[in-house]
């Protein structure tokens, strides 16, 4: 009988062990720090680890680990700039999940913070999910750097709903396109009914149409529907 309880409390030992220095398994829809080296993301670029972003390729990659498998169908991003040195020029990046390309934007001179959010043509379900943000021009400038004492933040969605905002489309000529014109990559500067702000960017996969209406796009002038 000793001997039984002697086993039996070493199982229960080695379990709390693996439970308590496992990785952090988090919920859908919360948002985590990325990229954080607290987290064991990792941020590559020419210039070395967390240097500045400037070459085509450069990277940062980390895992996340749900409490369990998820349908993943939106994310939201929120980038920090701890230096931006692109003095005109645009950094144009892509955000990827699992290893697929989810939506693209531009960093400008300007920015300091950048909010952009991808619903997924293609839902993602799995209980870890690779996430890695790529540089994919070359500048010839010092470009921008991203600080591992200042890490933005993501979210993992299991709804394709961002949120009800209203704003106008800003980018890819969209001023100038006929009702019905798709634009590939719009953006859309929008008003969170809490006032924040937030572009709602879509990649190349989902297109914007001006005046016309396209499930999960934009809705007549600046109105979003079904995101």
């Amino acid at each position: 009988m000793r001997e039984r309880f002697r086993w039996e409390g070493l199982l229960l030992l080695l379990f709390a062990l693996f439970v308590f220095s496992g990785e952090k398994a988090w919920a859908a829809d919360s948002t985590t720090p990325f990229p954080d080296p607290d987290q064991g993301d990792t941020v590559v670029t020419a210039d070395g680890a967390w240097g500045f972003w400037r070459t085509t390729g450069d990277h940062a990659q980390g895992q996340r680990t749900l409490d369990q498998a998820t349908t993943i169908k939106s994310v939201s991003y929120h980038m920090e700039v701890s230096l931006n040195l692109l003095l005109g020029e645009t950094a144009n990046l892509s955000m990827f999940l699992n290893g697929t390309e989810i939506g693209q934007f531009d960093l400008k001179t300007v920015d300091m913070e950048k909010d952009v959010s991808f619903v997924l043509d293609a839902p993602i379900t799995a209980s870890q999910f690779n996430i890695e943000l790529r540089l994919t021009n070359t500048l010839t400038g010092l470009g921008f750097y991203l600080s591992p004492d200042d890490p933005g933040s993501i979210t993992l969605s299991s709804t394709a709903d961002a949120g009800t905002i209203e704003g106008t489309v800003t980018e890819k000529g969209a001023s100038n396109a006929a009702p019905g014109d798709p634009i590939a990559g719009a953006t859309v500067t929008a008003t969170n009914k809490d006032g924040g702000q937030k572009n709602h960017h879509h990649g190349r996969r989902r297109h914007l149409y001006a005046g016309g209406r396209t499930p999960g796009c934009v809705d007549g002038p600046g109105k979003q529907d079904g995101i």
